[in-house]
């Protein structure tokens, strides 16, 4: 005879799933195993401290020297020159310190920040030009210009302008360069011509790689933050003994859950994947590369952050697949052992909680059923192929009609049926059931294929 092939829906199932996917009470049993994720945590975080911490340093020390600078320089001005300056409103370390708070804040337009630099570039300028004016002359000026760039550039070197500022550092290497090799020839005219506008151009360099650096370093301590979350939660997922609480019947019940096993292995790979992106973000924040690196990294991580999220609830679904499953098989048998059918066989594929579940049936008077539940498709959908064996074709028709009949009065409601034209391809229940279960693993590939949510 045909099979039937049977997709079926229950409003317990329908709960159930709701309650797996929501769950957010996931336990891990073991205290060791909890002492060792808060250790891993714990020394994550301390990890991410020190570098934060040596990034802010550099930075700080490149504002101390530019100030200490500007201090000495204003101290050497003559009384009338140091008057101007204290009429100033502001002053040029409030001004460095203004202009570091607002790189750090994301919505600052990077024009913003370029003026702001020019302008207190310029003013840093302005003043050790003026006291280099002051108090030296030719050959000594030109000295001094370079001992001042070569102060600049040594601050410059610590705050990574080949991955900031690529075509302006060069160019001023190149300077520095040039005014040294004139000294060392004794062209003291040619030294003081290339040095002209030399400590502007060191000083705008460094005031803006210390915005760049400041806005870097925030960026990556929030990603790195996130890269950290997302690592915690994917080694609390893996953690061995963990549950999940759930509703069933109306009452909490704890299911074991393991993101491994119920995402058939694809969990592995993405936490490979979170593991890789953390070190490539700690490499960041250690060696900055630029801005445009840490915006490919941040796009790196939401997709992480959307496929552990997919995974997690795909794995759920699995779990509740499988439960339903459980539950369809004990119906089916509470219902027809109330019918007089003796079970004969019973039990996983390959004994895989994940895989169909097969039953034999027979009544005694030469008929067998035999029937394979699985989680088809979408496993919260569970499917069911069911086939009777029985010396006549009308006795078989009326073994399925009534099996089906029985499975309505659980509370099975078919969504949807197929009678199969497959009769002699169905030897025997052993044959038959070979096929289904062969039939509902294609399903459920073609079903993880598509998407679950589609």
């Amino acid at each position: 005879m045909s099979s039937y092939w049977t997709i079926i829906s229950c409003a317990e199932w329908d709960r159930l799933k709701e309650s797996i996917a929501t769950a957010d009470a996931y336990e891990i049993e073991s205290r060791e195993e909890i002492a060792r994720l808060r250790t891993l945590e714990q020394a994550r975080q301390w990890e991410l401290d020190r570098l934060c911490q040596e990034t802010r340093q550099r930075t700080e020390d490149s504002i101390h020297a530019l100030t200490e600078s500007y201090r000495a320089a204003a101290e050497g001005l003559d009384l009338q020159a140091r008057a101007r300056l204290a009429e100033q409103d502001r002053s040029f370390a409030g001004q460095l310190e203004q202009l570091r708070a607002q790189a750090a804040q994301t919505g600052t337009r990077a024009s913003a920040l370029t003026e702001g630099a020019e302008a207190a570039a310029r003013e840093y300028s302005a003043v050790l030009e003026q006291a280099l004016a002051e108090h030296a002359r030719g050959e000594e000026r030109a000295k001094r210009t370079l001992e001042e760039v070569d102060r600049l550039l040594e601050q410059v070197r610590a705050l990574h302008p080949s991955a900031f500022l690529p075509a302006a550092y060069p160019s001023l290497e190149a300077m520095r360069a040039s005014i040294s090799a004139n000294l060392a020839a004794g062209d003291f005219q040619a030294a003081m011509v290339v040095s002209q506008n030399s400590i502007l151009e060191a000083s705008r360099a460094l005031i803006q790689l210390v915005l760049l650096q400041e806005r870097h370093s925030r960026r990556s301590e929030q990603l790195q933050e996130r890269g950290a979350a997302l690592q915690t939660r994917a080694e609390r997922l893996s953690a061995g003994g963990g549950t999940l609480t759930v509703e069933m019947d109306g009452e909490p019940a704890q299911l074991p859950y393991s993101i491994q096993f119920w995402s058939y292995g694809a969990f592995d790979e993405i936490n490979g994947q979170i593991s890789a992106l953390n070190q490539e973000l700690r490499r960041e924040a250690d060696t900055p590369t630029g801005l445009d690196r840490l915006g490919r990294l941040e796009e790196q991580l939401a997709r992480l952050e959307e496929r552990l999220e997919a995974c997690d609830q795909e794995a759920r679904q699995s779990l509740a697949g499988a439960a339903a499953v459980e539950n369809t098989v004990q119906r089916i048998y509470s219902r027809l052992d109330e019918q007089g059918w003796t079970l004969e066989s019973s039990g996983r594929q390959d004994g895989d909680t994940r895989k169909p579940y097969s039953m034999t049936y027979t009544d005694g008077g030469g008929n067998t059923v035999s029937i394979v539940v699985a989680s088809g498709e979408r496993p919260e959908r569970p499917s069911f192929l069911y086939e009777a064996f029985s010396p006549s074709e009308g006795m078989a028709a009326m073994v399925k009609e009534d099996v089906g009949a029985a499975l309505r009065e659980e509370g099975l409601i078919p969504k949807h049926t197929v009678e199969r034209d497959d009769c002699a391809l169905n030897a025997s229940p052993d044959v038959f059931i070979r096929r289904a279960e062969q039939e509902a693993e294609q399903l459920r590939r073609r079903g993880r294929q598509r998407g679950w949510d589609q």
